[in-house]
């Protein structure tokens, strides 16, 4: 392996970050809790469809290992929007935290 193919490697894995990023369009800090992971508050991320009149539901993820990557995944965010339902990710997740 050289320094070409780790640059390339390095180049494509950024791009891949500009491409999977997805928006929320709103997020609160929990300031009634503390994270022991992070000595900080957790924030909770709302994201509900686009054109969307009336949201059927809800689905909440917390920061554990994939709920970022599922949540924001363009094809899942199309379903989700599809059948109205809108989506809540706390991170860090609220098992670590002490009140």
């Amino acid at each position: 392996m050289n320094k070409y193919f780790l640059v390339v490697l390095l180049s494509l894995f950024m791009q891949v970050a500009k491409v999977a990023a997805a928006p929320w369009q709103w997020s609160v800090e929990i300031k009634e809790l503390i994270s022991e992971e992070t000595n900080t508050h957790p924030s909770a991320y709302l994201w509900i469809p686009e054109n969307c009149k009336q949201v059927r539901a809800v689905i909440i993820g917390q920061h554990n290992m994939t709920e970022e990557t599922i949540f924001e995944h363009p094809e899942f965010r199309k379903n989700m929007g599809k059948l109205g339902i809108a989506e809540i990710w706390i991170t860090p997740a609220t098992y670590y935290i002490k009140q």
